[in-house]
């Protein structure tokens, strides 16, 4: 019998009992609570290098700064939740007016930015008596304001209404595509890829990445309306920039953000260096060019660089034949089902759509408690089953952190980075062979060493090219433009010195001003000064999974098996349910022995290291 037959009806059987047994007992949301105060104790907790904060009875603080909260927190639930009810509407209904979420959006930033909410903010942040949880809760309303404060209502009204503008110059741009000997016609971002995808003539290359880059000429002054309206809205509250807003995250200022992404990108370069020469050799190989000291960026199948697919294949790779998205779904359930998570809601797999959706997957938190859903398209192959596992870890930490005790602005990961990290780790561990053979898509008879080219296909899609682009290009470019206000006459310029310093890459021929390709860069147009929040949320994701490969299942990080490891569920939920009560740089410090660092990761690659190493012996280093 097949193996992914036997596979599957093992895991059939067993979803089956659990459900059995869920749907039997099925339990009062007090008892739920109860279950989750148990997972919160000491003994849970003690998988870590140092016990977290354990979750009781909040310390007593200041009588006027809790009723404060508490009035804040009843009121920012309602707006939230219409928040959220008009975005859901807004990606799943084609017919939903542009104008409610705008209008919801407004409504909760004319509460949230409030002179009177503001006043109060200012008063209480300085008194030396708060609790640490006050005091937490009072940041994060503090940073709602900044992003949209009423005190500047024009600036606020502007904001939202040229950020709409910006979304849909994005969503109606045609770009217009100059193949060699071929009539100009308009073409859908699809159709860009394919040419960068399978095209070998270097011209046709060429005419696809500048269609595909064209709506920067559109945005780019929308970019430069943007920076200003955002940094005046972060500077009324006190920041030096919409940058330092953004830093403010994670607990540091932009000078030690930026540190921070230095000492990562340190950490990272000397892989990705050896990356780099191996693929200007590969890529000129195949193009029949000389091979160029920076990769030239036409070459590549990503418009800005940012992850190189294509260039090599790995042998070999999980088999997907004939799996439907809803199996790939249901492994995903089933795997944090077997760590010792409860079946999530009956409401929640009504509500969620895994097919159809466009753009990046979301997991929305609609009420703050039990109201999760997903929105993702999952294909059925490897992407999809590692996507599949990250969005429900995504949604299982949202859920953790959603109890009575937790007040709902903090039920939220520690910071957007660690909200992430739990995603990548949760797509880490589905990655691995024993798991993967396991769920019948890899043969059991290869137990061979780490494969080097499965190694090489992740450095070359995943983070050892995702961190020089993320952390190098986008955030020092992002510094400038926002905390330097870089003027807008150098946009373009700017994007490519950091293109060439960070990534070696450079365009395929002097770029003016006109171009506007820094507008193009999908990270600076969505996620303004964010960016780098994925390559640390990875980071992290590699920190986590070596300490529980080493001190909690045993085994080397490129076999371990987290299927069926109650104890790894438990260090997990441990810090989970915490929500941001905790900072994140203490939770990882605490569970981990470490500071935030790209150790974890270099270690991962290290027999790719090894074997680029040997295949670079003689070539130049490049950039």
């Amino acid at each position: 019998m097949n193996i992914r037959v036997i596979a599957g009806l093992g895991m059939f059987l067993l979803a089956g009992g659990l459900m059995v047994v869920w749907w039997v007992g099925q339990r009062t949301s007090t008892e739920r609570t109860v279950e989750a105060a148990a997972l919160e104790t000491p003994a849970a907790a003690s998988q870590f290098q140092v016990p977290l904060p354990v979750l009781g009875e909040p310390e007593s603080g200041p009588a006027d700064v809790d009723s404060f909260l508490t009035a804040y927190d009843v009121r920012y639930r309602t707006l939230h939740d219409d928040l959220m009810q008009a975005t859901w509407a807004s990606a799943t209904d084609s017919a939903a007016p542009a104008s409610n979420l705008e209008a919801a959006r407004r409504t909760l930033a004319d509460f949230t930015g409030s002179r009177t909410v503001i006043g109060q903010l200012r008063r209480f942040r300085t008194r030396d008596d708060l609790t640490s949880l006050q005091d937490r809760r009072l940041g994060a309303a503090w940073r709602l304001a900044a992003e949209l404060p009423a005190t500047r209502p024009e600036n606020v009204a502007r904001t939202i209404a040229a950020e709409r503008v910006l979304a849909d110059t994005l969503a109606g741009h045609r770009a217009l595509l100059r193949l060699p000997e071929a009539p100009p016609r308009r073409a859908t971002a699809e159709e860009i890829r394919h040419h960068l995808a399978a095209g070998r003539d270097t011209d046709a290359r060429q005419a696809a990445w500048e269609a595909g880059v064209d709506v920067g000429r559109e945005a780019e002054p929308l970019l430069a309306d943007l920076r200003d309206l955002r940094n005046a809205n972060a500077r009324e509250m006190g920041y030096s920039s919409w940058f330092a807003l953004q830093a403010d995250d994670l607990g540091l200022t932009s000078a030690e953000l930026l540190r921070l992404l230095d000492g990562i990108l340190d950490e990272v370069m000397p892989l990705y260096r050896q990356l780099h020469i191996w693929t200007r050799h590969e890529l000129a190989g195949r193009y029949g060019q000389e091979v160029p000291a920076r990769l030239p960026v036409h070459w590549l199948d990503d418009l800005q660089g940012a992850r190189w697919p294509g260039v090599a294949q790995a042998p070999g790779g999980p088999d997907f034949t004939g799996v439907e998205p809803t199996w790939i779904v249901d492994q995903g359930a089933g795997f944090f089902l077997s760590l010792g998570f409860d079946p999530l809601t009956s409401e929640f797999w009504e509500r969620s759509r895994f097919s159809g959706t466009a753009g990046p997957p979301r997991v929305l938190h609609l009420d703050l408690d039990e109201d999760l859903r997903v929105l993702a398209h999952l294909d059925p192959d490897f992407a999809g089953f590692r996507t599949a596992h990250a969005v429900l870890g995504r949604t299982y930490h949202l859920r953790a952190a959603s109890t009575p005790r937790v007040p709902p602005l903090l039920r939220i990961p520690p910071d957007r980075t660690f909200g992430a990290a739990v995603g990548d780790l949760a797509a880490l561990a589905a990655g691995r062979r024993s798991y993967l053979v396991q769920m019948g898509l890899l043969a059991a008879t290869d137990d061979a060493p780490v494969d080097v080219r499965r190694l090489l296909v992740e450095a070359l899609t995943g983070p050892v090219v995702a961190i020089p682009y993320l952390c190098g290009t986008v955030a020092h470019f992002e510094h400038d433009l926002y905390e330097a206000d870089l003027p807008a006459r150098l946009l373009n310029a700017r994007w490519w010195e950091h293109a060439a310093r960070w990534q070696g890459i450079e365009a395929p021929y002097l770029r003016g001003e006109q171009h506007g390709d820094a507008a193009a860069v999908p990270e600076v147009l969505t996620s303004p000064a964010r960016g780098h929040e994925a390559a640390l949320a990875t980071v992290v994701a590699h920190q986590l999974h070596r300490y529980v490969c080493g001190a909690i299942l045993h085994q080397d990080v490129h076999a371990a098996n987290w299927f069926g490891s109650r104890q790894a569920g438990e260090f997990l939920h441990s810090f989970m349910a915490l929500g941001a009560t905790a900072d994140g740089a203490d939770v990882l410090r605490r569970a981990t022995g470490e500071e935030i660092s790209a150790a974890a990761l270099v270690e991962y690659y290290a027999p790719l290291m090894t074997w680029l190493e040997r295949e670079n012996a003689g070539r130049s280093a490049g950039f």
